[in-house]
């Protein structure tokens, strides 16, 4: 074939092999999970777990952005090649954040700005892929096939722009929220999204088609192949979706619903970061030395964790800014973050670049000597120290908003909601509204509380004492269900009931012996009770080894 590269011959097409090429890099993952999707429905969706997105989202999509920093910061000779970007860019950025914290509109935006590069940034990256892949299956796209090619992506970009600035756009989650950042639609008139947007439908379709014919005469299936899976990608992430929105076609297609455009925006933004990790990986180990990909992906993981965990740290109460987690910080943290990301993606990731071609398009052999590691000095081993700390950090953050206080939630705990809530404020995660609402109903619960025990102190009755005890337990309030059994017990000491519950209680408080009497009397009452029967057994046990209640997590 007159297109072929001679390199052909000595160099493979894959970078890791054909199915994870294909499933991350291509993103042909993302297209069966639109396809399960679609067939399963609303029900699909409805069934994936809370934590699961979140999770991911620590486990891929952050470590794509350290990705990035490790590519600029890791290595002295790189630091000093970017360094406009490394040093003078990331202090505008710093700015930028501080500002926004105290100014909204500068914070509204840095928002708009990241929402609106955001689908540009993807798809730069499919096409970057897309014509890496065509090199090296040994087609070197002529300048009318690139242009074809390179056109189809910023036209189906093109879609996205215009339905996001459009007229009576969708609002976005940042607008819903009410933190005070809002995306700033540029406002285009109807009538020119209704004019525009088919024509541009129709140019993006005639310009893959024309780019996909030219090329497939030279580089046959094999080649097209994965660039193919790429431009699919790119239209199920981008032109399907917002092209089904405007023709009112397929809305019953659960992936193509705009009302749940965020919840597949996230495996959106999963797949380009698990395609991004993917990439980043074989040119570490194809450059600087070789690096192993296992030891690479931790540290991509612990530098994208520490900068998404830090400012949250720093800044979530809302002392140290004026703007608190709960009134949008997370907006602008994720604005800011990706729009430093997108800076430096856009001059570190060149075809062009001698070097960056050599690790991607020619990767016979690893290229030793290019660029030494940095010693591992003292400061460099503390920052990896202070980064292991803010991973930490994160995962109990995770644990708490994910398992702790949604359980506790779900009991109706509130004094673990409140204490899951105080762990969260101190990590940075401020979330005050809930606050307020657990603080509101504890003070409602435990002033109705006292003044029923209130009530029963003028009129004793020991039926009263146990049901205002059951909602001391309930409470969490252990104290005040034994001083409730207690009294209840003043007024009939042969109540059964009374007697059980004093000795469960009594456990608990890690009293035994105290317990003990209580359930002997309860079972003299009820020795069919078998509930009383096992608690006895259990404080006998205690008081035999001298183990304190506690210990056994009574």
């Amino acid at each position: 074939m007159s297109g072929v590269s001679a390199a052909k011959s000595n160099m493979s097409r894959w970078l890791f092999g054909p199915a994870p090429d294909l499933l991350i890099g291509c993103g042909v993952l993302y297209g069966l999970l639109f396809a399960a999707f679609a067939f399963g429905g609303s029900a699909l969706r409805e069934a994936q777990p809370g934590f699961i997105g979140p999770m991911l989202i620590v486990l891929v999509s952050m470590p794509h952005y350290g990705a990035t920093l490790l590519r600029v910061y890791d290595q002295s000779a790189d630091r000093r090649r970017y360094a406009i970007f490394s040093v003078y860019i990331t202090i505008a950025m710093v700015a930028l954040f501080i500002a926004g914290l105290y100014v909204p509109w500068i914070a509204s935006a840095l928002f708009t700005v990241y929402v609106t590069w955001s689908p540009w940034h993807y798809t730069g990256q499919n096409y970057g892929i897309a014509v890496m892949f065509l090199r090296r299956g040994g087609v070197d796209p002529t300048p009318l096939e690139k242009r074809l090619l390179y056109a189809s992506f910023i036209l189906c970009f093109a879609l996205v722009f215009l339905a996001l600035h459009a007229e009576g756009a969708p609002v976005t989650e940042g607008a819903k929220s009410g933190s005070g950042i809002y995306f700033v639609s540029i406002g285009l008139p109807t009538v020119v999204e209704n004019t525009l947007f088919p024509v541009l439908v129709v140019a993006y379709v005639g310009a893959l088609a024309g780019a996909m014919a030219l090329l497939g005469r030279r580089g046959g299936i094999a080649t097209l192949g994965p660039p193919s899976a790429i431009a699919l990608t790119q239209a199920l992430w981008f032109a399907v979706p917002f092209a089904a929105r405007f023709f009112d076609v397929v809305q019953g297609v659960d992936p193509l619903r705009m009302q749940f455009r965020g919840f597949y925006f996230t495996w959106i933004a999963l797949g380009h970061a698990a395609q991004y990790l993917w990439i980043t990986a074989y040119y570490a180990r194809n450059s600087n030395g070789g690096q192993r990909v296992g030891p690479f992906l931790v540290k991509t993981l612990l530098a994208g964790n520490a900068i998404w965990t830090l400012p949250v740290l720093l800044f979530g109460s809302g002392v140290m800014g004026g703007l608190g987690f709960s009134s949008g910080l997370m907006l602008l943290v994720a604005s800011v973050i990706n729009l430093h990301h997108f800076i430096l993606d856009g001059a570190i990731w060149k075809l062009r670049s001698p070097r960056i071609a050599k690790a991607l398009l020619r990767p016979v052999e690893a290229s030793v000597g290019s660029d030494p590691i940095v010693a591992q000095g003292i400061p460099r081993r503390l920052a990896w120290l202070a980064m292991c700390a803010l991973m930490g950090v994160a995962g109990t953050r995770y644990w708490h908003e994910h398992f702790v206080y949604p359980r506790a939630s779900r009991a109706r705990d509130f004094d673990a909601m409140r204490e899951s809530l105080d762990t969260l404020a101190a990590l940075g995660v401020d979330r005050t509204p809930a606050r307020h609402r657990v603080l509101r109903t504890t003070a409602i619960r435990d002033h109705l509380l006292q003044s029923r025990e209130a009530d029963l102190a003028s009129a004793p009755s020991a039926m009263g004492y146990l049901q205002l005890g059951d909602k001391y337990r309930e409470a969490g309030d252990i104290e005040g269900a034994v001083r409730c059994y207690e009294s209840g017990l003043e007024i009939q000491p042969n109540l059964a009931g009374l007697r059980h519950r004093a000795g469960a209680v009594w456990l608990e408080l890690g009293d035994a012996r105290r317990s003990l009497v209580h359930l002997e009397r309860a079972l003299a009452a009820e020795p069919w009770n078998e509930t009383s029967r096992r608690i006895a057994q259990e404080a006998r046990v205690m008081l035999e080894n001298d183990v304190p209640a506690r210990i056994l997590g009574y």
